[in-house]
């Protein structure tokens, strides 16, 4: 019989940090001015959470999120960071006027689209890169549209946080009962680029309408700065490719960004 091995437990600190030159404190005037801290998260034991969905709509991405958490208790796990970066933009940039982005490996320590067992969220990074158009957006347009862009990016989070939260609270139930051991990887996949694809409605209702849920007081009047006018109809139903299983696997990979 083999000597007993001894064990290790591994803890990690979640922590936020924000380091945006000169705008720092538009930065925490967003996260402060935060109304409504109580988000809806999917259970780690609901088998259907990641049903997929036929419409567009908020209730349809967010339909079976049941369990309620604080938004500022969880925020640093699922933003560890807010900061400046030098680029332009993204690498994988398809415009040069992109302002902002959520970066996280989400797809691959959560529900990896490309099989094999995650690490899960204790493996999870992700945060929010502001790129150097946003300095030229603040001057241009005043502080209220830098503040849009950052709450933009916030809600991205928030979506995100409706999948990560309830993996970290439980990852074995997680993977068992929400992703199936893997089996519904591509499910999780497609809602969260479902959500994203929502909020990304730049100038539209919907994103207005995200926005506004979080901060209803401020909402309006930061949407008009930066977008300028009212907000236009959105589009209702997703197309194809947006429904079939999956199919928006490959989209949720990549940062999540704000254009002008």
């Amino acid at each position: 019989m083999g000597k007993k091995l001894g064990t290790k437990t591994r803890e990690r600190t979640f922590a936020l940090k924000v380091h945006v030159p000169l705008y720092e404190e538009l930065v925490w005037d967003v996260i402060d001015s935060l109304e409504k801290d109580r988000l809806a998260v999917f259970s780690p034991h609901d088998p259907d959470a990641m049903t997929l969905f036929e419409r567009f709509g908020a209730e349809e991405l967010h339909g079976r999120a049941s369990e309620i958490v604080s938004i500022r208790e969880w925020l640093c796990v699922a933003c560890q960071y807010i900061v400046t970066d030098d680029h332009a933009g993204p690498r994988d940039r398809t415009a040069s006027d992109v302002l902002a982005a959520y970066r996280n490996n989400a797809c691959d320590v959560l529900f990896p689209t490309h099989g094999g067992t995650p690490p899960g969220p204790e493996a999870f990074v992700g945060g929010i890169a502001l790129f150097n158009a946003m300095t030229t957006l603040a001057v241009a347009r005043g502080e209220d549209a830098f503040r849009c862009v950052v709450a933009h990016e916030l809600v991205h989070v928030f979506d995100l946080m409706t999948l990560l939260v309830p993996a970290y609270m439980d990852w074995p139930a997680f993977w068992k009962n929400v992703l199936h051991e893997g089996s519904f990887c591509d499910d999780a996949a497609a809602k969260f680029g479902g959500m994203s694809t929502f909020i990304d409605d730049y100038g539209g209702s919907n994103e207005l309408q995200r926005l506004k849920a979080f901060w209803p007081s401020h909402a309006d009047r930061w949407f008009k700065a930066m977008r300028g006018a009212a907000p236009r109809a959105a589009h209702g139903k997703m197309s194809r490719a947006t429904r079939q299983r999956g199919g928006i696997g490959s989209a949720a990979k990549r940062s999540r960004k704000t254009r002008r």
